[in-house]
């Protein structure tokens, strides 16, 4: 059974995010297997499947393959991801598209995407987009692979909205490079955060 099959048959997902090891250790080959016209329409069909709207987890772990994996840039996926840079409203989620778009586009071509990233940054976002945006698979990323003056820009505004964040509800996780998560706080640790957070904002 090859590749493909393989990620048909063990398909597993509902509306919502449930991590499924099979299934993303399927997904994890993509990140350096040669990619085929046949696995990059059946990622894109899954980023695009309906039942998966409600879900931006569900969404991203098909993207990372066309991120991640060098032989992307053998495919015509420039339109297809700038697509859904305009349409996607989740911030963080946003972002991996850019990265995704990236590898297909010049600079000139991403400063005015960046211009409005940067602008949607100071409107005030879910405080966990921060972290995605700022972990390694993010704007430092991005800064560090093409060293772009829009991503520098980007960077900097990101990094002054996250200062403005309350302490305790920053470093949950972070992401890798590959933007995989990576637990920071224990789930005590977190509860325990969320729990001073919710006590202080009650004495406002």
């Amino acid at each position: 059974m090859n590749l493909l099959e393989q990620l048909k048959n063990n398909y597993r997902y509902g509306d919502y995010y449930i991590p499924d090891d099979r299934y993303e250790r399927y997904l994890h080959q993509l990140y350096t297997e040669p990619l085929t016209q046949d696995l990059v329409d059946y990622l894109c069909s899954q980023i695009d499947n309906p039942k998966n709207k409600r879900s931006c987890e569900l969404r991203f772990v098909h993207l990372q393959p066309l991120f991640i994996n060098p032989s992307v840039q053998n495919f015509d996926l420039k339109e297809y991801l700038y697509s859904h840079i305009i349409k996607c409203r989740r911030l963080w989620l946003k972002l991996f598209y850019i990265r995704a778009y990236s590898v297909f586009a010049t600079e000139k071509e991403l400063e005015p995407i960046m211009k409005k990233f940067e602008a949607n940054l100071q409107n005030g976002h879910d405080y966990q987009d921060y972290e995605q945006i700022l972990s390694k698979a993010g704007l430092p990323y991005l800064c560090k692979k093409y060293g772009y003056d829009c991503f520098y820009q980007a960077l900097s505004v990101a990094e002054k909205e996250y200062l403005k964040i309350d302490p305790l509800l920053r470093g949950f996780f972070t992401l890798d490079e590959f933007g995989n998560v990576i637990e920071i706080l224990t789930p005590q640790q977190r509860r325990e955060r969320l729990e001073t957070f919710l006590k202080k904002s009650d004495l406002h």
